[in-house]
């Protein structure tokens, strides 16, 4: 993605029309349009600006990546100033549950609830070997009560991602 194509897109999701981008910025909204179209860049300091009030690194703005790189980039904001984090609270807070309840079912919706998040911040989902070895341990587990051997998974799921991605990487060099 560009940089204008970038500013369209995190603009268009929070739902700021370039006018109101404008006035922020203390621009014209053709200057957006012509930052969105790839006629001009800001400068440094807009730039910065910039990816404050867009929410995302100035990395993820500048260099050449689909993915938005932030501090914040579990964050989502419910009303005006409230930010919800996600990603750091989930996981502890899911194995406070479990040694409260001692139901491991806690882990299958913080699971769950870290996959549609992680979903809304993509915009696409994308399983990986340690969601499948997840759904495979839970099987075992509760469909067939191997609950001793279906840790195994884990060990199955870390190899096999270890050697698809070192031949990815052999093949791309």
């Amino acid at each position: 993605m560009t940089f204008g194509e970038k500013i369209l897109t995190l603009r268009k999701q929070q739902n700021i029309s370039q006018e109101q981008l404008a006035e922020k910025m203390n621009v014209t909204w053709q200057t957006i349009s012509d930052w969105e179209e790839g006629a001009s860049l800001p400068p440094v300091d807009s730039i910065v600006k910039l990816s404050g009030i867009l929410e995302v690194s100035t990395d993820y703005l500048l260099k050449d990546t689909d993915m938005p790189v932030s501090e914040e980039e579990d964050s989502f904001i419910i009303g005006d100033r409230v930010k919800l984090n996600i990603g750091k609270a989930l996981w502890p807070l899911a194995i406070l549950l479990f040694f409260i309840t001692s139901n491991p079912f806690v882990f299958v919706v913080a699971w769950l609830i870290d996959e549609v998040f992680d979903f809304i911040r993509k915009g696409r989902w994308q399983l990986s070997f340690d969601d499948v070895a997840i759904v495979v341990f839970l099987i075992l587990g509760f469909g067939l009560d191997l609950w001793n051997y279906a840790w195994l998974v884990f060990i199955a799921a870390w190899v096999l991602d270890d050697l698809i991605v070192r031949e990815k990487d052999e093949r791309e060099n």
